[in-house]
């Protein structure tokens, strides 16, 4: 591992360091203090895009403004509605000057002064901080591990990665999950399609500073179906294996049960006919339906044009309340 004296021998680069919030105030002054002691050790520029995804409690975007107001190098976006974890931090990224991008929450769970640690392996797309011990609860933990597994199934995910909020990525990465048209963005699917070049390094996890997460179980489950149904075809091909099998079990009971009919005259008038009919039917109809799915999903994929997020008001020392829609 590299020491801080050497890292303050790479090139000077800015980075961007990228937060969603929602509905937290007591965490943004401590955040960019210790952002900004974790930058001048490693002597590299920096800035903070924070972006209010239209928090409930007004007082989180007020603290924002104030942060936004106070310092040169912080942009506050406010979002006009609640889109969620995904577009927010594509949002962020979309005003990030940034030559690399990092991403972590607001709760300071992800420790700024661990950050160096991902500079150090910057020359691959993407570094991801694998937490050594978590804080989670057990719940939270069991909800992590599904959701990890479905991304692995689903987004066909390299099985040494597993992803978490504090990760750097490049300038072209960034630019390249921005140039995909979606409007309703699954994060881990965006990056694994435009890169596989991922490496996991050893971070710390904290507990929180203040209050409770909001990101409830319905939060996570509306998290799984975006993915599940928005940016992966794993249920329509499911749903086609089960058909497929269906239909399979299908044709040999109805071969049997005509067998038996025929040579050993076995069976209720009219029963055979009607056992058939409802097998194959059934058998096709969840095949078609996986079909038919399949197809639906990949022209609603590519005819869709609705933005993944609207802007209501940025406050930075360059724009002030721009109304600018994404």
């Amino acid at each position: 591992m590299r020491s801080k004296n050497a890292l303050t021998m790479i090139d000077s680069k800015l980075y961007t360091v990228v937060v969603p919030v929602y509905n937290t105030t007591k965490t943004h002054e401590l955040l960019y203090e210790r952002l900004n002691k974790t930058f001048k050790i490693i002597n590299q520029q920096w800035e903070l895009v924070l972006v209010d995804d239209c928090s409930p409690n007004v007082d989180t975007w007020v603290s924002l403004q104030d942060l936004a107001s106070e310092y040169s190098n912080v942009r506050a976006i406010r979002l006009m509605r609640n889109f969620g974890r995904g577009p927010a931090i594509l949002c962020a990224m979309s005003y990030a000057k940034g030559d690399y991008i990092i991403t972590m929450d607001d709760d300071l769970q992800q420790r700024p002064e661990d950050i160096p640690l991902l500079i150090e392996q910057q020359s691959h797309d993407v570094v991801v901080g694998q937490f050594t011990k978590k804080q989670h609860s057990i719940q939270k933990r069991i909800t992590s591990n599904i959701k990890s597994w479905v991304d692995y199934v689903a987004l066909d995910k390299p099985k040494h990665v597993k992803l978490g909020s504090l990760l750097l990525m490049n300038q072209n990465v960034a630019r390249a999950m921005l140039s995909i048209n979606s409007s309703n963005p699954f994060f881990a699917a965006l990056l694994f399609y435009v890169t596989r070049d991922v490496v996991m390094v050893p971070v710390h996890h904290d507990n929180r500073v203040h209050g409770k997460s909001e990101f409830n179980f319905w939060r996570r489950l509306k998290q799984f179906s975006l993915l599940l149904i928005n940016n992966s075809t794993f249920l329509p091909k499911v749903l086609m294996i089960i058909g497929g099998v269906v239909f399979s079990i299908s044709t040999v009971v109805s071969l049997f049960v005509v067998f038996n009919y025929i040579f050993h005259d076995v069976g209720v008038p009219g029963w055979t006919s009607l056992i058939i009919v409802t097998l194959m039917l059934g058998g096709t109809t969840i095949l078609g339906i996986g079909l038919l799915g399949e197809y639906l999903g990949r022209i609603f994929a590519s005819t869709e044009s609705r933005p993944p997020y609207l802007v209501r008001e940025v406050i930075s020392e360059e724009v002030k309340n721009d109304g600018k829609c994404n």
